[in-house]
């Protein structure tokens, strides 16, 4: 309810005129009075503290002249969330209705100290005091420093103004009563100054460079929208506004535009996915990672990151199924589920992503993919949404740091300059043959001793028990959590002993041809599979054994083991092929004794092994007698040592190469010509001779620019 320039002169004891001239000069918010002859009207809330003080005991004389009672004070709400409705006639300037849980904590404070003086007048007047002497009474006690130790506490508090100096009056006791019985100890909480969350004109051209995935800084979206800081455009606000600006924004305000994808997703609500229902096997959750550590390659003996997939149990959160591989892949991803089935139990679920390890035929081929072959679903979570497998990313992140118990680690929580050195040392030592990276066998038993600390650790998720041991409350760990279930009577879906071997191996359809299977670059043939011809079987194989493949019918009946080649045999009897090779053998050497004779008459080819040229004879010379052999000139094809005597070593060779060249002319510098000269200039700046100038050097024969020189001045 407004109060016109009449109301509130009477009020003040004053003219008309007088009040209006005040609400002029002091500029008073005022609105069109809708009816009673118009005019201005002003809101209680907006007027200053002494003329609302001025009419609310306008009010109250008026009130009690009329006769009206105001409400007993012993019987107003205590702790009420609704407020009574306030008279009409009664504009006083109270708090605005409402609950009082919207009260903030201050105000809160203040409403209760008010109302800790109330009830103290309320039984002081029950105590047989009137009300003027018991508000006196409180007025002088706060005077005096006597007040009971409770209300001196309450004092300062309940003035809200600050200053332990300042006291009660009878004038604001009097204020706090009135309002207390006119709406309740609602009324008695202080008005809460509001923020201005008006919207600035220049928000809108601030914003437009402020909201972008590059994530600008102030200062950069300030100098984008109006300019540098230092020397603005004309009219725009100062950066230390639009710094304020941005602090009254939400997050999801200040940050929108400036986040995208997951990263604004991890702002905003969420579903929690509820698994206390569930039973162990009901759903397996998987999900490979690169480990960010650096151990030794098997196969070629460099660095690299292994590649692990993990398998949890839903229900549990039990680790229970781990595959190490070279790189992420069906095998790996079948090899982590093997592991899981044979550990716990066939899942009826199996909640992974959409990654090449899983979207593949050997998982989800009709009829012969790993799916139906166990007769579990395969489920995907949504695509770039990391926030529908919280719980796996979570175990994998607590498995993961493991990598911390390494040296080559390279965790992004790894110091910089400790990786970059570890980095350098693991190379140098691979050249040094001082290798300091982890094998892949020493990660793994790092990685199996890590996952048995995790299920036997007590999980958040898991429920509460009281350890027998120490007394005390605790969660339980995943593997006490799943034999709870076993305790219950749970029984899971095992893996046959029977089938274990064949059950997990992959398949692929083909074609029998006439006993034959032509699979994987190879051919494999069982004499069981000769009636079969042109018919379509399932061929299940190991993946690191290619010698055989396993044949079942598409029915699901296995059928034989089929042989890699298994039905070949050598083109010829290996005994025919080799009396060829020996009878072509003798057939060459007569050839050769033939040319040899043609040569030197009566000459015979001794073996490099033999110095018995008589051994030959029946060989080389069919029919001949051997003693004659002996008396004739003997040609020896053995590989003679390579002497020299001074008078070869006058001759210049045949050079056989440029190193052979340049060793010769080193040796006999004397025989050099000037082309000689000219030549080993030459070769001295090349490429080969820069890769052995240590080893002539070793041996004294590096080329010296000077000695040429001086020779050929001499």
């Amino acid at each position: 309810m407004g109060y016109g320039t009449a109301e509130i002169a009477a009020a003040l004891g004053i003219d008309q005129r007088s009040a209006r001239r005040r609400a002029a000069g002091e500029a008073w918010p005022c609105a069109r009075r809708q009816g009673r002859g118009g005019g201005r009207e002003y809101q209680p809330v907006s007027l200053p503290q002494d003329v609302r003080d001025a009419i609310l005991a306008w009010e109250l004389k008026k009130a009690s002249q009329a006769g009206a009672s105001s409400v007993p004070a012993a019987t107003a709400p205590v702790s009420t969330g609704a407020v009574p409705a306030v008279p009409a006639s009664a504009g006083l300037p109270v708090t605005p209705a409402g609950p009082t849980s919207a009260l903030t904590h201050a105000q809160r404070k203040v409403m209760v100290a008010r109302l800790g003086f109330i009830r103290e007048i309320e039984r002081r007047v029950d105590g047989g005091m009137g009300k003027g002497e018991a508000l006196n009474s409180l007025v002088a006690q706060s005077k005096d420093g006597t007040l009971p130790a409770h209300l001196a506490r309450l004092v300062e508090v309940a003035n809200d103004r600050g200053g332990a100096e300042r006291g009660l009056s009878r004038r604001t006791l009097q204020r706090w009563q009135s309002l207390f019985a006119l709406a309740g100890e609602r009324a008695l909480a202080p008005a809460r100054v509001e923020k201005d969350l008006t919207i600035p004109p220049w928000a809108e051209a601030f914003l437009a460079c402020w909201r972008d995935p590059q994530k600008p800084s102030v200062v950069d979206a300030y100098t984008n929208a109006f300019g540098p800081p230092h020397a603005p455009h004309a009219g725009a606000p100062s950066i230390h506004a639009v710094r304020r600006f941005l602090d009254k924004l939400t997050v999801l305000a200040r940050e929108e535009g400036r986040r995208t994808g997951n990263a604004w997703l991890s702002l905003m609500p969420y579903v929690r996915r509820d698994t206390s229902d569930l039973t162990p096997t009901e759903i397996y959750t998987m999900d490979g990672t690169t480990m960010d550590v650096e151990v030794l390659h098997p196969d070629t003996g460099r660095p690299f990151k292994p590649e692990v997939t993990f398998v949890i149990d839903v229900a549990t959160r039990e680790c229970v199924g781990l595959s190490i591989a070279l790189a992420e892949s069906a095998a790996a991803t079948l090899d982590a589920l093997r592991m899981a089935c044979l550990y716990l139990g066939i899942p009826a679920i199996v909640y992974a992503d959409n990654g090449p390890g899983y979207q593949n035929a050997l998982w989800t081929a009709e009829g012969l993919g790993m799916m139906d072959r166990l007769g579990s679903t395969l489920t995907h979570s949504i695509r770039c949404r990391p926030q529908g497998k919280g719980l796996m990313e979570r175990a994998v992140k607590t498995a993961c740091n493991v990598v911390k118990q390494f040296i080559t680690c390279t965790h992004a929580d790894m110091d910089r300059d400790a990786a970059k050195k570890v980095y350098k040392l693991s190379r140098k030592g691979l050249k040094n043959g001082q290798n300091i990276l982890p094998t892949l066998r020493e990660f793994a038993g790092q990685l199996l001793a890590r996952i048995e600390l995790y299920n036997a650790t007590p999980h958040r998720a898991l429920p509460k028990i009281t350890d027998e041991t120490t007394g005390k409350r605790r969660r339980l760990s995943p593997r006490e959590y799943r034999r709870t279930f076993v305790d219950q009577g749970w029984q899971p879906c095992t893996v046959d002993a029977s089938l274990r071997e064949e059950l997990f191996m992959p398949s692929e359809t083909r074609k029998v041809s006439r006993g034959w299977i032509a699979f994987h670059d190879g051919k494999y043939f069982s004499k069981s599979l000769e009636e079969l011809h042109g018919e379509a079987v399932e061929v299940r194989y190991d993946v690191f054994d290619a010698s055989r493949v396993y044949v079942w019918s598409l029915d699901g009946v296995k059928i034989c083991e089929a042989e890699l080649d298994g039905n070949t045999t050598p083109y010829l009897p290996r005994p025919m092929r080799e009396a060829a090779a020996e009878k072509r053998r003798k057939g060459q050497l007569k050839r050769l004794e033939a040319k040899a004779n043609a040569i030197e008459p009566g000459a015979v080819i001794l073996r490099p092994e033999s110095d018995a040229p008589e051994m030959l004879s029946d060989v080389l010379v069919a029919g001949r007698d051997a003693r004659e052999v002996r008396d004739v000139a003997a040609i020896d094809v053995t590989p003679l040592p390579a002497t020299t005597t001074p008078a070869d070593d006058a001759k210049r060779p045949l050079f056989m190469s440029s190193i052979h060249h340049f060793r010769w002319l080193m040796e006999h510098r004397d025989q050099c010509t000037e082309a000689d000269e000219a030549w080993l200039a030459r070769y001295a700046t090349t490429p080969e001779y820069a890769d052995l100038a240590d080893r002539y050097a070793f041996e004294g024969i590096a080329y010296a620019p000077q000695e040429a020189a001086q020779r050929k001045a001499g």
